[in-house]
């Protein structure tokens, strides 16, 4: 059963991949440094307050070349990052649990993760720091259980390519050096302290990374201020009820990834609970599956890294594992008690998963290639485009995949009018003159077919100047009007 599940959702991941949705202005400015930079181009920070891990970058510089500049080129690494994944979470159950039944339903429940399948086609490294940490956690429990050359060596390159693929990798390095230290102060075992070689080999490629490309950069204020003002850092004073607020809406908000639900999550904390306390006795269980959880609350608390969803879905297969774990000893209990309810604990949040990954795959966010191409359909050599700012990246990306919107030179590009005073509105408003087109995306909705306060402003300043709406053409969070005297 638990593997028509996991089938289901690679059926289900393929159908979302060859949706071929449109990129986001986040994916957009970082696909567009991707195309337009060489690879050492790529080693400088990044135009747009772009930020990426440089084997990322590269590797997708490496398929674009190879491959194509299409939008689904650059979301092949996420994609096939999220089916290992798949793979991966399945071999750290068995490593940790020895039970295939644990194994299962975590690769099932992973698999559905609505969360994790909108990240795994999305041009950023999300799904590829999944992927990894999951190699680097198992690399290292593969070299506890044979304590051998051969895999002693894997972990060593894994522990080192490691932290030019991913940013969160030092996270999981720094956690499995603590667990290192406790285990060899426990066991005084020789292959422990062997197992120091890999994370000093990691820890230097680190510090290599570190010089190179984050030391000095030139983001690191605006991101720091960003995540501030977004609640993503702990407050400093540890006496404050501020603190323990934030604390516990990390926490609910790490939990409510697992079940994409804002009344379900207390559930699968129970059932960590229950795997937790079942496992007292395994410390590797507990420590190896909990530490990057705290060690990435302590830096949120130093200011070192943002905790938010997208930040923290490398540690969705952790909570997910304790969670199966939970469900599975319940079960287990139940049946041996003869009380017939224990399925359901199966079937619950693998159906709640599917359910919710059902209704919304595939994944819209800001579908303006269907805008822009009924604007190519419909749209005079005389025309004048006007951009609006956060539709830039990914209108530039598509451009050449339109021709007659490509063909043209008269294009506006627009600035920021959100939060703007009066003045700024109407001096972008002067800039508009004749026939004009303009083309809206990653917008203040309600939702996304609602008129955002930036097109109504546009709509009713225009109206009284004598224009009306030729052309419209309304698709998920992206809009294009045709306005004419």
């Amino acid at each position: 059963m638990l593997y028509c599940f996991i089938g289901f959702s690679i059926v289900l991941s393929f159908f979302n991949f060859l949706s071929f949705r449109s990129l986001t202005l986040d994916e957009a400015m970082l696909s567009l440094n991707i195309l337009d930079h060489s690879f050492v181009e790529l080693l400088q920070p990044l135009d747009r307050n772009q930020v990426a891990p440089i084997g990322f970058l590269f590797i997708e510089k490496c398929v674009v070349t190879i491959l194509g500049d299409s939008d689904w080129c650059l979301r092949l690494l996420p994609y096939l990052s999220y089916l290992l994944s798949i793979v991966l979470i399945y071999k750290l159950n068995r490593l940790l649990f020895k039970s295939s039944k644990i194994a299962l339903l975590a690769s099932a429940i992973f698999s559905l993760n609505f969360l994790v399948l909108n990240y795994s086609i999305e041009v950023k490294q999300y799904s590829t720091d999944i992927f990894t940490s999951l190699l680097l956690i198992i690399s290292f429990l593969n070299y506890l259980k044979q304590s051998n050359r051969k895999s002693l060596f894997y972990y060593s390159v894994i522990a080192i390519l490691s932290i030019w693929l991913s940013n969160i990798s030092i996270i999981i390095l720094f956690s499995i050096g603590l667990f290192t230290l406790y285990s060899f102060y426990k066991n005084k075992k020789q292959e422990v302290l062997k197992a120091s070689l890999p994370l000093m080999l990691g820890l230097g490629s680190f510090c290599i990374y570190y010089v190179l490309f984050i030391n000095n950069h030139p983001t690191k204020a605006m991101m720091v201020d960003y995540w501030g003002k977004a609640g993503a850092f702990l407050p400093y004073d540890v006496f404050s009820l501020d603190f323990y607020q934030s604390l516990f809406l990390k926490v609910e908000l790490l939990f409510k990834t697992v079940l994409v639900s804002k009344r379900l999550w207390l559930i699968s904390l129970l059932f960590v609970l229950i795997a937790i306390i079942t496992s007292l006795k395994k410390d590797k269980i507990i420590l190896v599956l909990l530490l990057p959880i705290l060690v990435h609350l302590g830096l949120s608390y130093f200011k070192l890294y943002p905790f938010d969803v997208r930040l923290v879905l490398y540690l969705v297969p952790l909570l997910i594992s304790l969670i199966s774990a939970g469900i599975i000893f319940t079960y287990d209990y139940l049946t041996v008690k003869n009380i017939k309810i224990g399925v359901l604990l199966v079937l619950f949040p693998l159906v709640t998963s599917l359910y919710i990954a059902y209704k919304k795959v595939p994944v819209q966010i800001e579908e303006i290639k269907e805008s822009m191409a009924y604007m190519n359909t419909h749209i005079n050599p005389k025309d004048t485009i006007y951009v609006y700012y956060s539709s830039e990246p990914a209108f530039l990306f598509y451009k050449k995949n339109y021709p007659q919107i490509d063909a043209l030179n008269s294009i506006i590009w627009g600035n920021g009018i959100r939060g703007r005073d009066k003045s700024v509105k109407e001096v972008e408003l002067s800039r508009l003159s004749g026939d004009f087109w303009m083309l809206f995306s990653h917008l203040d909705q309600k939702g996304p077919y609602d008129v955002s306060p930036e097109e109504a402003y546009f709509i009713k300043n225009l109206k009284t100047k004598g224009y009306r709406i030729e052309h419209q053409k309304t698709n998920y969070g992206s809009t294009v009007y045709k306005f004419v005297k």
